[in-house]
């Protein structure tokens, strides 16, 4: 079940994070390699933010496009990508129909969509869009959300998140949308006490020194151990929920 929250105004850009994240790069090199071997060879990035998850699926050469409702955050894209001329940005929005039909004549056979589900209110909606987007090709989907209900805190609310998944949730409305999960797992499951203690009982801010610091200790040191340990033990709780999945042309 999702948890739904009202807000008074939506944060965006580096408002939906610890400022220390723009610097993590072992923690989005592993991200991005849970679903690397999938990519298809035209790849749509919705909600791009800064870029932190795309550099090397930009230095691969696939062509890759990446969408955002921030201007902002579009301009940083594409001055960190001016030397790539297979990455382009814009600031479209993905749930307007003119730009919705722009994006399907791409012809894109691969969507990437990394924490920007949670900031949706009606997130079937838009998996049923990326289902439309992906169906003639039977594209994928990557998709990484934050996982359980419970570890919904101040941090989520802070980041603008409507919802934390349960992997049962995120399983059915994946299949409502239309699409075939080929895997659906959890991630990161290091990140689950310190983000319970930061989020719930300390109620911490993204921006504080203090969380800042964590990201920093944390992508440094911990990420390159757990990488190798998640890649053979597999635990049922994690602070990230992956996705991938399969869209049919039966709709």
């Amino acid at each position: 079940m999702s948890v739904k929250v009202r807000f008074e105004e939506r944060p965006a850009g580096d408002a939906t994070m610890t400022p220390e994240m723009l610097n993590a790069s072992n923690y989005y090199r592993w991200t991005v390699s849970q679903f690397q071997p999938y990519l298809g060879e035209r790849v749509l990035d919705i909600g791009g933010g800064y870029g932190s998850h795309l550099q090397s699926i930009v230095e691969s050469g696939r062509p890759v496009f990446s969408i955002d409702l921030s201007e902002s955050s579009v301009e940083y894209m594409r001055e960190r990508f001016r030397d790539f001329p297979n990455f382009s940005a814009a600031p479209l929005d993905f749930g307007s129909q003119d730009d919705l039909q722009h994006l399907i004549d791409q012809h894109f056979d691969t969507i990437t969509c990394m924490n920007v589900l949670e900031h949706i209110e009606d997130d079937l909606a838009t998996l049923r869009l990326m289902h439309t987007l992906l169906r003639r090709q039977q594209g994928m989907l990557f998709l990484q959300v934050p996982a359980h209900p419970w570890l919904y805190g101040s941090l989520d609310h802070q980041a603008g998140h409507y919802r934390r998944y349960s992997r049962a949730y995120l399983r059915s409305i994946l299949q409502q949308a239309g699409f075939t999960i080929e895997r659906l797992y959890h991630f990161n499951s290091f990140g689950v006490l310190p983000w319970f203690i930061n989020a719930r009982i300390l109620r911490q801010r993204l921006e504080s020194d203090s969380m800042n610091l964590q990201v920093k200790i944390f992508d440094r040191w911990f990420v390159p151990v757990l990488s190798r340990v998640e890649s053979v033990v597999h635990l049922p709780l994690g602070q990230s929920l992956m996705a991938v999945a399969k869209a049919g042309d039966s709709q």
